[in-house]
């Protein structure tokens, strides 16, 4: 069993100088909101009528998703015109907008990227209704907007309080699925505060009354489709003066899944595939985010921001059901492996307004991308590969 660790990081800056306005509709500008209730979001500013004619933004605020009990942000997509969350036989939805695949579709919390450096696919299922004060989808031609490749992107805008000192959510559904969370925010003096967390199990998904037992498959709960997820999520802000906010935002969470198996197993027919025994092991993430964003009465203004999250988890593929190993010589290409992302960046802009139409800015912005894989694999040849992407702008 040969050993195999791969990775690869790219790194961008860009510095930019832009003397924007001669007319209202002009300026389309990367920055963190000024607003106290939006601070600590690195979000897209544009005054009308450029955003109509560049792109469409859809917007799902809480009270809509509390009305329809929705847990998590796959069931948020689904009110959004033009998608589609499809759930496939591994149990993980999928979300297609406009055709556009998941990889195709960058998703964001607070504008901080979140796609995997690996293969720009992310599982909806990590991201609970209690992160979301609003879900902001934008389609069309958004990548001047919102960097290189982006021809679609959700931004989950997270909340800054909650104006409840306690709030306790609990459910129960079909094949003993489960979630309970809390929240808690306010405010006191200058600052806002918000904390929530939630846990979420589920043993299995049920197949259909119809479904008939294979040698894989004895109906019931879906084998191998159970799930869990645990999440812990904080906000601050904090406006000391008149002119100066600051916000930061942190968040964890971590959980397994697994991927059920083919219900046929026939080496026979050409058009089955190999069943497989596949499970994500010990997923640990973490992220955070801070922000400033300074307004001097002379109309000079200085904003800036930090960001990082990390993502661990282990990709396994087993030798039988018992889903405990890959000692089977005679089975080919299984493994245990460990899969690390992470992403991360800073910027900061700084300029002058001069009129209602007429603003000087002038911005950097770097981020970082890192993948790294490391394990065993049974019976393959070692290859070395790489991916990755960065960029910048301002």
């Amino acid at each position: 069993m040969p050993y195999v660790s791969t990775g690869a990081g790219v790194a961008g800056a860009r510095l930019l100088l832009r003397c924007l306005g001669l007319l209202p509709g002009l300026l389309i500008l990367p920055m963190p909101a000024a607003a106290q209730d939006d601070l600590g979001e690195i979000v897209v500013t544009a005054r009308q009528p450029v955003v109509s004619s560049v792109a469409t933004m859809h917007k799902v605020d809480a009270t809509e998703i509390n009305l329809r009990g929705d847990i998590n942000l796959g069931d948020v997509m689904q009110l959004i015109p033009g998608v589609n969350v499809r759930v496939g036989a591994q149990g993980v939805p999928r979300i297609d907008i406009r055709g556009l695949r998941t990889r195709h579709i960058k998703l964001m919390i607070n504008g901080v990227l979140f796609n995997s450096t690996f293969d720009g696919q992310f599982d909806p299922n990590q991201f609970p209704v209690d992160l979301m004060q609003q879900v902001k989808v934008t389609t069309g031609g958004v990548s001047e907007l919102y960097g290189s490749g982006a021809m679609a992107v959700i931004n989950v805008v997270t909340p800054h309080t909650s104006g409840s000192p306690l709030t306790v959510t609990g459910d129960m559904g079909e094949g003993g699925d489960r979630r309970f969370g809390f929240s808690s925010g306010g405010s006191h003096g200058d600052v806002d505060y918000y904390l929530s967390a939630s846990t979420r199990q589920r043993d299995g998904f049920p197949l259909s009354s119809g479904f008939k037992t294979t040698s894989i498959e004895d109906g019931g709960l879906r084998d191998n489709s159970d799930r869990k997820v645990h999440n812990l999520f904080t906000n601050i802000i904090w406006k000391p003066t008149a002119n100066l906010s600051t916000g930061f935002t942190a968040m964890a969470f971590s959980g397994a899944y697994g991927l059920p198996p083919n219900v046929v197993d026939d080496p026979t027919n050409i058009f089955v595939s190999r069943t497989t025994y596949e499970r994500v092991e010990d997923q640990l993430g973490f992220a955070a985010q801070g922000s400033f964003d300074y307004d001097a009465d002379s109309g000079w203004f200085t904003r800036g921001w930090a960001y990082g999250n990390r993502l661990q988890e282990h990709d396994n593929r087993y030798d039988d059901a018992t889903y405990s190993g890959i000692s089977d010589v005679t089975q080919k290409g299984n493994y245990l492996t460990t899969v690390r992302t992470e992403i991360g960046g800073l910027g900061m802009q700084a300029g002058k307004t001069f009129t209602d139409s007429l603003r000087l800015t002038m911005g950097v912005d770097y981020h970082h991308d890192n993948w790294h894989q490391n394990g065993l694999i049974r019976d393959v040849a070692v290859t070395t590969t790489s991916g990755g992407g960065g960029g910048g702008g301002g």
